[in-house]
């Protein structure tokens, strides 16, 4: 009785356990064999090579190695070996001149596919071995404008020159044809998105026979690859402790084709928090409900690409303003708004308003730029994407984000009214990324691409130039007035109280009145003009110093 009933609570507690949309898949890589033949004393010597779809070799597998005769009375051969670290196997037949198949079989694993591959032999003519040369180690990018360039060498004890060489893909599908040099060499060149669509494939190089020679083959593993891009909305920015948000977006690749049944994490920082699964025109749609949330929540959809021919990607980062409900009884709230304006009324008699950045009772942050976490151990991140804010972290629309290389043209991307920018999908290079706005300073900073996910949820936030221009003349107003009024003063009241105080430094006039010009004029001061401003500034502190009698040395 204990044991059914252990046994029930135990189905219980997995039936009532979280289920996440990204369940583990275990995906078995295809395999492949390479063969080649050459001719030893009363016989050949057939080797195989086994290899994963990477080209990575494997070792101490079983590999059956055949000969068949074609004749149809003939009995075929066959010897199993093992492979060794290489993932080679060797295998001597004994046979008089003829025409035979040979071939190599691997019965596959837990993590491999079955592979199996075979050829013609015909040992009247001479036998040729093919290799074949692809850059990067096969692996190709469908983004790349390049074209390949592919060479096959054909090597025979008749010579290589004037052989047919047919190229093709994995299906057999014929790409090129060439015929080979005085050193045999045959050269092939064409774009990436002719080799086939994204994926782990083949390229199979295979040679006619002539009067000579035999007919060839050979092939090598590649890798067409293509990013990604993945967005995503939320159907409110503002919501309270409970509620339900909408994340809503896309995955689709470069040529913008959808992605379908592709798992999306939405995270917040690094804590997953919902899991979807696109549809077949690459969308998702999941809720979010923020029960127990109380603070703001930045989230991010991110596919981790689970296909080696696939890069993974993130969306730019959304924030979630999460307001709490307040019980502050009708009358009060009423009383203090009175309150509230009244002040606001008899300030602004006092002196202009600046900006509601500088007016804002929210500590202002630090100008700079903020790097997203890295994803991975993969560098293969290749978009630029983040957020341009104020020191406030209120977002600024319509920025400009220049991605700037030697002797190339500079990339520009404006920021959309959340301040949100996303390059695209960029080439392999150095940038210097320059992030402008009217009114703010600049920023610039030097990213690599491709990175492993610290640029793609960036937060740029800018100096505004208002600020930078009335903050300068803070350190005057230290030499003149209280230490408690120096931050909320206006220039023309820094100059005032110097002013009652005694001579005017020569500089001063001009710092308050280009400060006031920059703070308070209707269009924003540029870089140039706040430099101006902090040069008066520096000559103005530099005229009170000099007027402070110096200590006598003891």
């Amino acid at each position: 009785m204990r044991r059914l009933l252990a046994l029930a609570i135990c189905l219980w507690t997995l039936l009532d356990a979280p289920v996440f949309a990204q369940p583990m898949i275990h995906v078995r890589s295809e395999s492949r064999i390479e063969l080649s033949v050459r001719r030893v004393t009363g016989g050949i010597a057939i080797e195989a090579v086994l290899r994963d779809d990477l080209g990575t070799p494997l070792a101490d597998r079983d590999v059956v190695v055949r000969l068949s005769p074609r004749a149809h009375d003939a009995i075929p051969s066959s010897a199993r070996r093992r492979s060794d670290a290489t993932g080679k196997v060797r295998a001597e037949f004994a046979l008089p001149t003829g025409d035979y198949e040979i071939g190599a079989q691997f019965a596959g694993d837990d993590d491999h596919d079955r592979a199996e591959v075979a050829r013609p032999l015909d040992l009247t003519r001479a036998d040729v071995r093919l290799r074949m040369a692809v850059p990067n180690e096969g692996r190709f990018s469908r983004e790349d404008p390049n074209p390949v360039q592919v060479e096959v060498l054909a090597e025979s004890v008749e010579g290589g020159f004037g052989l047919n060489v047919h190229l093709s893909d994995e299906l057999g599908r014929p790409l090129a044809t060439s015929m080979t040099d005085a050193r045999g060499s045959a050269h092939f060149r064409m774009l990436v998105t002719e080799l086939g669509p994204a994926s782990a494939g083949r390229l199979i190089a295979r040679s006619d026979a002539d009067t000579r020679r035999a007919e060839a083959q050979t092939e090598v593993p590649i890798l067409r690859s293509t990013t990604t891009s993945v967005t995503m909305h939320t159907s409110t920015n503002t919501a309270r402790p409970g509620d339900t948000v909408r994340v809503s977006g896309e995955l689709r690749d470069s040529h913008r084709d959808p992605l379908p049944r592709a798992a999306i994490g939405i995270f917040s920082g690094e804590r997953h928090v919902a899991s979807a699964l696109t549809d077949e025109r690459g969308r998702y749609d999941v809720p979010l409900t923020l029960e127990g949330v109380e603070d703001d929540v930045t989230v991010v959809a991110r596919y981790d690409s689970d296909a080696p021919w696939r890069v993974s990607s993130a969306s730019a980062p959304r924030t979630i303003t999460v307001r709490t409900l307040s019980f502050v009884p009708f009358a009060w709230a009423l009383l203090t708004t009175l309150i509230t304006g009244l002040l606001v009324w008899w300030v602004a008699r006092r002196s202009p308003a600046p900006l509601r950045a500088e007016q804002s009772a929210v500590v202002a942050k630090s100008a700079g730029i903020e790097r997203g976490a890295r994803v991975g151990a993969r560098v293969d991140r290749m978009e630029v994407v983040g957020v341009v804010l104020d020191t406030h972290d209120l977002p600024i629309a319509a920025a400009m984000i220049e991605l700037r290389r030697v002797h190339r043209d500079t990339i520009q991307i404006a920021t959309d009214t959340q301040g949100v920018f996303s390059s695209g999908t960029l080439e392999p290079d150095d940038y210097t990324l320059v992030a402008l706005a009217n009114g703010f300073a600049s920023l610039v900073v030097h990213i690599v691409v491709p990175h492993r996910g610290e640029w793609s949820q960036i937060r740029i936030r800018l100096l505004n130039l208002r600020k930078k221009a009335l903050d300068a003349i803070h350190p005057v107003a230290a030499e003149v007035l209280p230490k408690g009024t120096w931050g909320v003063t206006t220039p023309r009241e820094v100059l005032d109280a110097a002013n009652a105080k005694g001579p005017l430094p020569d500089a001063l006039a001009e710092l308050a009145a280009k400060a006031e010009l920059a703070g308070y004029a209707q269009d924003p001061p540029n870089e140039a003009f706040v430099e101006e401003v902090e040069k008066a500034r520096d000559a103005t502190l530099e005229e009170f110093r000099a007027r402070k009698p110096r200590a006598d040395p003891e």
